[in-house]
C-alpha cells in the first residue's frame, strides 16, 4: 500500500459527495464538522521531510560519496594533532576581521 497524504479538503469533498448520494443536499462539511469527525481517531500530522524518487534512486551514490568523504577526513584528522581538529557540528565559530587601521566613520571627530 502506498502512503498518501489526505488533507481536510479531501475529507470535506468526500463527505459532500456521499451526502449528495444519500440525499442530504443541505449538508455542509464545515471546519467544525471536520474537527468533530477527526475525534474518531484521525490525526493531522505535519510533513517534515519530502523525499523524491530521484533522491531514493541515488542513495547508492550518496552512501558511496559519504564513505569516501569519511575516509578522506579520517586521514586528515590522523595527520594533524588533536588540538588542531574541531567538530564544527558541535562548536560555535565566529570569524571576525581585525585590522590595525582605525574604523571608518561618518561623523567628524572633535
Amino acid at each position: 500500500m502506498t502512503n498518501k497524504c489526505i488533507h481536510d479538503y479531501d475529507i470535506k469533498r468526500w463527505a459532500m459527495k456521499i451526502a449528495r448520494q444519500v440525499g442530504h443536499d443541505t449538508f455542509k462539511a464545515s471546519n467544525f464538522w471536520i474537527r468533530n469527525f477527526k475525534k474518531n481517531g484521525i490525526v493531522s500530522r505535519k510533513i517534515t521531510k519530502f523525499t523524491t524518487k530521484k533522491v531514493t534512486a541515488n542513495q547508492i551514490d550518496i552512501f558511496a560519496n559519504a564513505a569516501t568523504f569519511v575516509g578522506e577526513i579520517a586521514e586528515i584528522i590522523r595527520s594533524n594533532s588533536p588540538e588542531c581538529v574541531f567538530n564544527s557540528d558541535q562548536s560555535g565559530f565566529n570569524e571576525e576581521f581585525h585590522s590595525m587601521e582605525e574604523p571608518l566613520t561618518h561623523k567628524e571627530r572633535r
